[in-house]
This record gives structure tokens, sequence and C-alpha cells, in this order.
């Protein structure tokens, strides 16, 4: 499925939560440099196009964190340089355990180790000095993600993300809100705490990359979903207010869809479906041979396949996308009135494929399964 349009919030958040004014990088080749400057914006680069789904960009990588290495071992680099070093041999490492990954090769405990130990060392460098709590929070958001979701260990991963939350880094409050909408990691689930803490994400605008139009969709979601409300606003305005972020980053980056709007063009439909005001010319950009859907998913979202055609694809995709799909599926299918379809799906969400692609979408379905 192109770009996994569907990813659970969770998994966005990790891959979309850039340091504030750290836009992401057109694609340029490798340069295979030993100019540091040069292999940092490479690494930049790779981790941009690894966002999108492409790893084209981390062939240079094994060399450009080689060189960070000689030069972090040289002893020629001290306090802030030596950060910046260490940040980018950690984010280059971390990716290329990311490729490892996408290749099917056995883990690298060591490369995901080194990275985590980097990351540690900038967040350590920074001590208690207020100027440097940004990259702080960013070095101890790198780690959380390393700890969570590389080495598996989740109850220390959250305590990161609890840290940095705390120092207002929005790609850690976007995940402590999903926690506490929820209820996991044993965070007490607090519906009202989660608006308030991806509204303090929404209010950074495009600071933060996707994170604030990402915070408003989760909003436009809970509002949508359950009996929580803020600022007096529907669902579809939260959501209006989401592609509003998502159109500014998207001007930003030179026309590029740098947070997904498409996926937002589905929860439209599907809200205003709801409503009994059907608009199918909001889902004329998901069509033809280069749509992110799959063909049976378009048509089943109009009307035009069967619950058997629609969960024959769900069993063709990811654990994630799983998720996601099969949430489409329950939304639609309670749309419809056809409770058989929507239990059926349900059943799917709480078999939970993937615990995390799943845990908001088993919140939202409450509602549509009472």
């Amino acid at each position: 499925m192109k770009h996994g349009l569907l990813l659970s919030i969770f998994a966005l958040v990790l891959l979309s939560c850039a340091e504030p004014g750290q836009p992401r990088r057109a694609f340029v080749a490798p340069s295979q440099s030993d100019n540091l400057a040069a292999v940092i914006a490479d690494i930049q680069t790779a981790d941009a196009r690894a966002r999108d789904g492409d790893v084209t960009g981390i062939m240079a990588l094994p060399h450009n964190v080689d060189v960070l290495t000689r030069a972090i071992d040289s002893g020629g680099v001290q306090g802030d340089a030596m950060a910046t070093l260490r940040y980018y041999r950690g984010l280059g490492r971390q990716l290329l355990v990311r490729l490892n990954e996408s290749l099917k090769l056995p883990f690298d405990r060591e490369m995901a180790e080194g990275a985590l130990a980097d990351f540690l060392a900038v967040a350590d460098a920074a001590g208690d000095d207020p100027s440097r709590v940004p990259m702080k929070a960013n070095a101890i958001f790198s780690a959380a993600q390393v700890t969570a979701g590389v080495l598996g260990d989740r109850p220390k991963g959250y305590e990161y993300f609890r840290q940095c939350a705390a120092m207002k880094q929005a790609g850690c409050q976007n995940v402590m809100a999903v926690a506490m909408l929820t209820g996991t990691e044993g965070i007490p689930r607090d519906i009202n705490g989660a608006l308030a803490m991806h509204k303090e994400v929404y209010d950074t605008g495009i600071g933060y990359t996707c994170a604030g139009s990402y915070s408003a969709r989760s909003i436009a979601f809970i509002v949508h979903f359950t009996d929580a409300s803020l600022d007096d606003r529907s669902g579809l305005d939260w959501l209006r207010r989401a592609s509003g972020l998502a159109d500014q980053v998207k001007a930003r980056a030179g026309g590029l869809d740098v947070c997904n709007t498409l996926s937002y063009r589905i929860d439209e439909y599907l809200m205003r479906l709801e409503a009994e005001q059907r608009e199918d010319e909001l889902l004329s950009p998901l069509q033809g041979s280069d749509s992110p859907l799959r063909p049976v998913v378009l048509d089943y979202l109009l009307g035009k396949a069967s619950d058997t055609a629609y969960t024959a694809e769900l069993g063709k995709m990811d654990a994630p996308s799983r998720c996601g799909y099969a949430f489409l599926g329950l939304w639609k299918s309670s749309i419809d009135g056809n409770a058989g379809a929507a239990r059926s799906y349900r059943s799917i969400l709480a078999e939970k494929p993937d615990e995390l692609a799943c845990a908001s979408n088993l919140v939202y379905a409450e509602r549509l399964m009472r």
C-alpha cells in the first residue's frame, strides 16, 4: 500500500515530528562526502525520504555514520558541535536499523543500542540549561522511539516519552495523549486530559511539521466518537483545522503532501455520510492508477464492493494497516446499518493484529457498537 495511507496515529507521530524549523528536505543523491555538513544533510534527506516509505536515501548511511564516528573519536570536537554530531549519528544508526527491518534482515541490536547511547548523550550534554531544553527534549524523544519501538522496552520508552512531554515536545505530547486516551502502558485513561494535551500540540501550528495537524485530527476523532468536547466545535470543524495546518506544511514543502492529507478526505467523507451528506467527490483524488488505496477499498467506501471482498482485502494487509482499514469497515457498515458486518470488523480490532494501531480505534469503536 503506497506510503501506508492509514498508518496509526502513533506511527505517524513517531515519523513526522521534526524539530521546530526543520522542514523535510527534497531528495538529493547521497554525496559520499567526508564533509560534515554534507554528511548531516544526507542523513536529514534519508530521514525525510524514509518517512515517505522511500529507503533510497539510506544507501549512504554506513559511510555517513563512519564519517561522524571518526570526527567524534578524533578528540577535536567539543560542546554543541559534539552534541550535533552525536545526534545525527544516532539518527543515522536508527535509520539503518529500520532499513534492516524493511529488508527482513536480522535485527542489529548493537546498532540500535548505539543510537540510543548517542541520543542519551545529547540529552545529558544539554543538562539543565533552559536554552537547551528543545535540544534535550528532541534527543529524549528519539531515545524514546528507539527504546519503545526498536528495542522493545516499552515501559522504559514511555518513561522517556513522559519526560519530553513535560518539556512540551510535540511528538512526545502526541504519544502521551494517545496513551491517555487508550489507558495503555499503565497510564490512567483520561479522555479530557488527552484532549487538553492534543490542544497544546495543535497550538504549535506547523512548528513541529505535522504534529499540530495530527493532533487536530485526533481531537476531531475524540470529539466525534466520544462524549467529550473541546471549544464547542464538532469533529468536522477540527478535521478542517487539521487540513488547514497540513496545507500550510504542504505549501512550505513546495507542494509535497507531507502530512498525507488524502486520509483526511476519507475521514470527512464518512463523517458527512454519517450525517446523511453523501459527497463522493471528496474521494475523487483517491481514484486512478496512482492512488494509494487498493481499488476494492475505494469501491467499498463508495458502496460498490461487498463486505466479503473488503474483508478478503484486509487479510492481505500488514498488521497496522489492517487495524486502520478494519475500523473504516466498522464505521462504514455502522453507517449502513449492517450490524453483523460491524461486529465482524470489531472482532478484527479486538484481535489487535497491531496493539498500538488498534488501541485508539477500539476506543472510537465503542460508540459505533452501542
